[in-house]
């Protein structure tokens, strides 16, 4: 019922329906490509609100209200690409992206997906310096 997106490639935060969802996205503010969405099934889902980050991070949420529960907080966010951003830089989106995801925490339940630009080594790749969890 909700499909949630990276790397989405649009120059706009309109322009594509999909018929029966909701489209709630973040294109990349500077430059081209990057960008991310979450679509949302219209008659499954009713209570579904946006929220955009005021952080200068690909990041994204919406709000979904739930019968005598605490709000759910779907995220979708898309990270730097270890080629064109120094590691400090890239130290700096993750402070703000924990930062996000507390402050989702404290109001509700999260759910996040994300292309963090980051080899793990899991599939017999060399692990990236966002991967590798070294220094």
């Amino acid at each position: 019922h909700v499909f949630i997106l990276t790397e989405t490639q649009l120059r706009s935060d309109s322009g594509i329906q999909i018929k029966g969802y909701t489209m709630f996205s973040r294109s990349r503010r500077n430059g081209i490509g990057g960008g991310v969405a979450i679509l949302v099934k219209n008659d499954e889902i009713k209570h579904v609100a946006p929220h955009i980050s005021d952080r200068n991070i690909e990041l994204m949420w919406i709000s979904i209200r739930r019968k005598n529960k605490n709000p759910l907080y779907v995220g979708t966010y898309y990270g730097k690409q270890e080629t064109r951003s120094s590691k400090e830089e890239i130290e700096n989106e993750m402070y703000y992206l924990q930062e996000e995801i507390t402050e989702m925490q404290n109001e509700g339940e999260v759910l996040i997906a994300m292309d963090g630009n980051a080899k793990l080594g899991i599939l017999n790749e060399e692990p990236s310096r966002n991967g590798s969890g070294r220094s």
